[in-house]
């Protein structure tokens, strides 16, 4: 019976075959010596990729393990704040308000805080390993770990948590507007006027812009966030007596005033003379003088009057708010020309004088100018002047003579 046998070799040989004859190869057919060697490398080939890719999945996991640790997001922090890198913390961090963000400008905020103040960093360090060793993230501190994004699609990544904070503000006055600046960017303002943020922990530099009918006022100071809630005053008195525009308004308020003495004096104390006081006050003051001088007047034959000048007790200047309007005082020394002639003797009486006043004012805000509104005598003069520690004298260079003669009457 004839059958052919297929070798793997892939040759057809006919092999005649009798009933009591097995089927042998021949042991001289080409290529069986390879096809063993083949099939050897072939195994040896896929054991090695196999070890190859089990290496490599190890390699895999542990890489991606280490990169995305929690650990190693502390590590990076750490690194961070001791090389002073805001933007590589800044890619550390995220904030626990989703509408506010963790900019480059806080970040620079929290490296200079924590850096200075190395108690705290120490602290905030402690913690968060503390939260890694319990596995207990996302906590209410300030700093805290928290699960992120995902890292070559199965790990996931942490970033620190920040918990943003408000300031409160203490001190307004009625009628006074505010706005915060943090490094120079505006600090939102919430539906109450005095509670703004939020904003970032850290060591900023802020500026206060405060706004009434006196003006604008501006304070800079620094400011450190940390965890509670931070008051800053806007103490607007304070503010106020030290701004140099306001202490000049007051100052030339009462400088003109005193201007318009003489000539009141010389004016039978008409109260339109005095148009740098309130109406009140005017009209009062002309009253009392005015019945005074008609004792006088028949004898006197001229009067002659000049504003000298003054010297100013600077630490003396108070303002507050009272009544609804605003109030001020300035300690003075003030001086006069005061000279007159009775008639019928034609000798001249030095009646110059040193005054030591203390005026009182109300701010007008329609005419947005100080006016005087009362007067009380110190009794003060040049020489006790002299050892105010601040002060500033304004004299008069060319006083100007207003003059009453009794022929011409009131100097009107």
């Amino acid at each position: 019976m004839n059958r052919f046998v297929l070798f793997p070799a892939g040759e057809i040989y006919g092999i005649y075959l009798s009933k009591n004859e097995t089927a042998m190869p021949r042991t001289n057919v080409p290529g069986i010596e390879c096809l063993k060697g083949g099939i050897d490398m072939l195994r040896n080939y896929w054991i090695i990729a196999g070890a190859l890719v089990s290496i490599a999945a190890v390699l895999f996991l542990l890489t991606g393990w280490h990169l995305s640790a929690p650990e190693r997001t502390l590590e990076r922090f750490e690194q961070a704040i001791r090389e002073n890198k805001a933007e590589k913390l800044q890619g550390l961090m995220i904030s626990a308000d989703k509408k506010t963000a963790f900019d480059r400008n806080a970040a620079g905020g929290l490296l200079l805080y924590l850096k200075e103040e190395k108690d705290v960093f120490t602290e905030a360090m402690h913690a968060l390993k503390k939260e890694i060793r319990e596995g207990s993230f996302d906590s209410d501190a300030v700093l805290t770990l928290t699960p992120s994004d995902k890292f070559l699609f199965f790990f996931t990544t942490y970033r620190v948590k920040i918990k943003p904070q408000m300031i409160m503000v203490s001190g307004l006055q009625e009628g006074d507007r505010l706005s915060l600046k943090l490094e120079g960017h505006t600090v939102p303002q919430t539906k109450e006027k005095d509670r703004f943020g939020p904003v970032f922990p850290g060591k900023y530099r802020l500026e206060k812009f405060l706004t009434n009918e006196l003006g604008l006022f501006v304070k800079k100071e620094q400011i450190a966030l940390w965890g509670d809630e931070v008051t800053v005053q806007a103490d607007t008195a304070q503010w106020v007596r030290s701004d140099p525009t306001f202490q000049k308004q007051v100052m030339a308020s009462v400088h003109q005033f005193n201007a318009e003495v003489s000539e009141w004096e010389t004016a039978d104390y008409h109260p339109d003379k005095l148009p740098s006081a309130t109406e009140i006050f005017r009209m009062q003051q002309s009253q009392s003088r005015m019945a005074q001088f008609a004792t006088i007047r028949t004898h006197l034959e001229a009067i002659e009057s000049s504003y000298l000048g003054m010297t100013v007790n600077l630490d003396s200047i108070e303002i507050s708010r009272y009544g609804g309007r605003w109030n001020a005082s300035i300690e003075t020394v003030v001086s006069y020309k005061y000279v007159y002639w009775i008639k019928g003797d034609s000798h001249m009486y030095d009646d110059s004088y040193q005054r030591g006043v203390v005026f009182r004012m109300i701010w007008e805000a329609e005419t947005r100018q100080w006016l005087i509104h009362g007067m009380d005598d110190t009794w003060e003069t040049e020489e006790a002047a002299k050892k105010w520690t601040h002060k500033e004298k304004i004299r008069v260079q060319k006083p100007e003579v207003s003059r009453w003669q009794s022929e011409k009457g009131a100097n009107l």
